[in-house]
């Protein structure tokens, strides 16, 4: 993606044909191009060092983008309308449309800055738009745009007074919104980790932990690689078993068979607890209205049934329908929801 950023460095380029003439506009273009690719290899060697190993993950990104990310992103919708979401929880509503009105201003304007912007802005958003994988990060370079366009149509409206000043004040209202956003998630990152803080807690109560998922980032770290990246199984497997208290997930005789949310967890294994993760959570429940489309929805639904059974929350209420039940685990886009870890605890009935 980052060969999009060749579009404004071009219009740039083209925009000042004029008073450099062919002769100027070939050198510099050519010049301009040169020094974007002599940077791409310093910075990404292994494209000439390593091409087969290059291209190899570079083909697994683009069938990635274009296939999905499991049921991360089944079910939302338009993907352009998606990442105005994204962009919206990132710097706020009023951020996001002051940023949009000044670009669309400035282009109506004919300013080249904006033009340059949007040579990029547009692509850019049309690529990641259509894409099956919508991760709040990749709307990261729109959110620069956007605050060079913010920044000029404040200060125009700060210049011209009058009517406009209303303009201005509600620059000054988006920044404030943006502040207090940032201020709450850095609020969630310099308290204690959720999930150090559960680990503690489970380990002070003893017993079992049953967990429906394989140990991943959200995962209580009762073992030392809980956050391993997935492939590692056998490591966690063996010190899941010697874990105080031991971490429990069902795996069938051939791990390679085992599934997400399998009954066999609550009904052989017979953990003291299990615990839950809005993170795990998230899709499972925003997709739970359908049937018989996605195995881990009827998979969890089917654990959630048994599970109500045999064991009984503690903490959080968990009546009514499971949208319901677990509506805390949608509140937050992907991304976001990283730094705000919420767990479902349920302990066995004796």
């Amino acid at each position: 993606t980052g060969a999009l950023a060749l579009l404004p460095l071009i219009y740039v380029v083209l925009a000042r044909a004029k008073s450099d003439g062919y002769a100027g506009l070939a050198r510099t273009l050519g010049a301009a191009v040169g020094v974007f690719f002599f940077t791409f290899i310093v910075a990404t060697p292994g494209a000439l060092l390593e091409s087969d190993k290059f291209l190899r993950d570079f083909k697994y990104e683009m069938l990635h983008t274009s296939t999905g990310h499991g049921l991360v992103f089944e079910g939302v919708g338009s993907g352009f309308l998606f990442h105005i979401g994204n962009l919206m929880q990132g710097v706020g509503p009023l951020g996001v449309l002051l940023g949009v009105g000044g670009l669309v201003w400035a282009v109506s304007r004919k300013a080249k800055w904006a033009l340059a912007l949007v040579a990029f802005a547009l692509p850019y958003y049309f690529l990641i738009g259509r894409a099956e994988v919508l991760f709040m990060r990749y709307t990261f370079p729109l959110i620069v745009v956007l605050a060079v366009a913010f920044g000029w149509l404040v200060g125009e409206a700060h210049a011209r007074k009058g009517k406009h000043i209303a303009t201005a004040v509600g620059g000054i209202l988006a920044l404030g919104m943006a502040l207090y956003i940032g201020l709450g998630f850095t609020a969630w990152m310099v308290q204690e980790e959720p999930r150090d803080k559960l680990a503690k807690e489970f380990k002070q109560r003893g017993g079992s932990v049953g967990i429906g998922t394989d140990p991943w980032f959200y995962t209580p770290p009762l073992i030392p690689d809980s956050a391993i990246m997935r492939g590692q199984l056998a490591l966690q497997v063996e010190e899941m078993r010697s874990a105080t208290p031991p971490l429990v997930r069902f795996f069938p005789e051939d791990p390679a068979q085992r599934q997400d949310w399998d009954v066999r967890l609550l009904t052989e294994l017979k953990p003291e607890y299990v615990v839950m993760s809005n993170l795990e959570l998230a899709h499972v429940v925003r997709l739970s209205d359908t049937s018989g489309k996605y195995p881990p929805v009827d998979a969890f639904k089917t654990f959630h049934a048994e599970l109500e059974k045999l064991y009984e929350p503690l903490g959080q209420s968990t009546s009514g329908p499971i949208k319901v039940r677990y509506r805390a685990a949608m509140l937050l886009v992907e991304a976001m929801a990283y730094t705000r870890p919420v767990y479902w605890i349920w302990k066995r009935k004796h």
